[in-house]
């Protein structure tokens, strides 16, 4: 499900440490887009979004599995264990 989280401070100093502290609270999701803007009526108010997919549990496990790397494989050439890592098929020889 996309959602859109908008952020609105006085100043860029402001706006970066809102939108850090909300990142760092939400580590499970893809972001898709963002985008910051100026407004200016009486006063300058900097705008910033973020339009994000949320990671459900099913897609969280998929990638959690995938970062199990069997120990036997710590002593086979890097790009081997990365094939192992994107493609679970792929079975290591010793």
């Amino acid at each position: 499900m996309k959602k859109v989280k908008i952020f609105a401070e006085g100043t860029y100093q402001q706006l970066q440490q809102s939108v850090n502290h909300w990142l760092g609270e939400n580590k499970d999701i893809s972001i898709l887009s963002s985008n910051l803007e100026v407004k200016q009526k009486d006063s300058s108010e900097y705008l910033f979004y973020i339009l994000y997919a949320g990671v459900d549990a099913d897609e969280k496990g998929k990638l959690q599995t995938l970062a199990v790397v069997d120990q036997s494989a710590a002593s086979v050439e890097t790009n081997k264990v990365v094939e192992v890592i994107t493609n679970p098929e792929v079975t290591i020889k010793n």
